[in-house]
C-alpha cells in the first residue's frame, strides 16, 4: 500500500505540470520592429558654393598705323588720293607741345599705356594730320580730363564717350586740336586736313567692341 500511494503522487505530479504546460501562453510569431537608428549628432559639412562666372577683363588693342587707318580709308576720308603717310619721330611730341598739346597732353602721351601716333601729309604742302590714340591709366585720364576741364576746350559727348575740342582759328591758327575719350582709351587728332576724329573713334570701336555703350 505504501508503494502504491507513492506511484500516484507521482502520476498526479505528472498530470498537474502537464496542464500548466497546456496552460501556458504560445510565443508570438508576429515580427518584432528594430528600434530606428538614431539621428547623427555630429558635424556636417556645408554644401560647396555653386561656381561662379568670373570675366577677365578684355585688352585694350592700339594698332599700328595702317590697321588704325589704312591709306585707303585715309583717301576716302579727304576725297582725294594724294596724302602719303609720314613717319613720325620723337621730335614730333616736342612740335606736338610747342604749337598744339599743352603740358595735361604731353604728360598723357609721355606715360600713355600704349600708344600709336600716325601722320599723313600732302607732299610738299601744309596740309597734314597727326592721330594719336593711346590706353592711359585711369589716373592719368582722370588728370588729364580735369585739366582739360579748365582750359579753353569745349566738352562734348559721343554715343561711347566725351570729347574735348578747341577749333578757335586765331589760336590754333587753322590747325584744330581734337580730343576724345572712351573710359581710358584717348584718341587726338590735330591738323588742317580732315576731319579725322570720327573715323577715328570708329576704328577703336570695331578693334575694342568691349568699349561701345550703344
Amino acid at each position: 500500500m505504501k508503494l502504491r500511494r507513492l506511484g500516484l503522487t507521482a502520476a498526479t505530479a505528472l498530470i498537474l505540470v502537464g496542464a500548466l504546460a497546456a496552460c501556458a501562453p504560445e510565443p508570438s510569431e508576429e515580427p518584432t520592429e528594430e528600434p530606428a537608428p538614431l539621428a547623427s549628432t555630429g558635424p556636417t559639412s556645408d554644401p560647396a558654393p555653386a561656381p561662379t562666372d568670373v570675366t577677365d577683363p578684355v585688352d585694350i588693342v592700339v594698332p599700328s598705323c595702317d590697321v588704325l587707318l589704312p591709306l585707303e580709308k585715309v583717301h576716302q576720308v579727304l576725297g582725294d588720293d594724294r596724302p602719303e603717310y609720314v613717319e613720325v619721330g620723337p621730335e614730333r611730341l616736342s612740335e606736338l607741345s610747342l604749337e598744339s598739346f599743352g603740358p595735361a597732353a604731353v604728360s598723357a602721351y609721355e606715360s600713355a599705356e600704349q600708344l600709336s601716333h600716325c601722320r599723313w601729309a600732302y607732299p610738299q604742302s601744309d596740309g597734314i594730320i597727326d592721330v594719336v590714340v593711346a590706353e592711359l591709366s585711369t589716373e592719368v585720364r582722370e588728370e588729364f580730363t580735369s585739366a582739360l576741364d579748365d582750359s579753353v576746350f569745349v566738352e562734348g559727348e559721343t554715343a561711347d564717350g566725351v570729347t574735348y575740342i578747341d577749333e578757335d582759328p586765331q589760336r590754333r591758327k587753322s590747325m584744330p586740336v581734337r580730343f576724345a575719350f572712351i573710359d581710358n582709351v584717348w584718341v587726338a587728332t590735330v591738323g588742317s586736313i580732315g576731319p579725322f576724329l570720327d573715323p577715328t573713334i570708329e576704328s577703336m570701336l570695331e578693334l575694342n567692341p568691349q568699349l561701345r555703350k550703344s
